[in-house]
């Protein structure tokens, strides 16, 4: 789900979504957002939002290789 339209009064930028388990209603568990700051190559970055663990993050080609590897991760997790 996008993150500018679940926060309609933040300033989010259209490519930041949050990852939700089930439906719209829920729980965020992770985050996808193009970063300005990723590798040229790699410009989507990735993270489950309730680890401080480094390798429940990473940056991906494209927003569905990153959904791809968040859900990996997650799945690792359990």
């Amino acid at each position: 789900m996008s993150a500018r339209k679940r926060r309609a009064l933040d300033p989010w930028n259209k490519d930041d979504y949050e990852v939700r388990i089930g439906d719209i209603a829920g729980p965020v568990v992770g985050r996808i957002f193009k970063s300005t700051v990723a590798p040229p190559d790699s410009p989507w970055f990735w993270m489950i939002v309730k680890s401080q663990k480094p390798t429940y993050r990473g940056y991906a080609s494209t927003r569905e290789m990153a959904l791809y590897a968040l859900k990996e991760a997650l799945a690792a997790m359990n």
